[in-house]
């Protein structure tokens, strides 16, 4: 059985810096996105990151994710110009994925 590894944060947020797309699971799903941002969600204080998926449930189109959740993170070769239309994490409702909290 392969174990899963956590999310390395400062391998997310370079990728965040640097546009470069990413792959990981998250739930037992894998996604493909355009990570935006890192922002704290604000219901419960959670760790989020802001994307926009390429690959996975819900593509294309813009969704939060659970920091904690993601898993198997890889940096992938592909980048991407950023988009002008990201949500703000306050906005966005029941697209967190997992238990819906933020």
């Amino acid at each position: 059985m392969a174990t899963s590894s956590y999310a390395a944060l400062p391998a997310l947020r370079g990728a965040i810096q640097h546009f470069r797309q990413v792959k990981f699971q998250h739930l037992g799903e894998v996604f493909v996105v355009e990570p935006h941002s890192l922002a704290q969600a604000p219901r419960y204080g959670a760790l989020v990151l802001v994307a926009w998926v390429e690959e996975g449930q819900g593509a294309p189109g813009w969704r939060i994710f659970r920091y904690c959740l993601i898993r198997n993170l890889e940096i992938l070769d592909g980048g991407f110009n950023p988009r002008s239309n990201a949500p703000d994490v306050w906005t966005v409702k029941g697209r967190q994925g997992g238990n819906g909290t933020g």
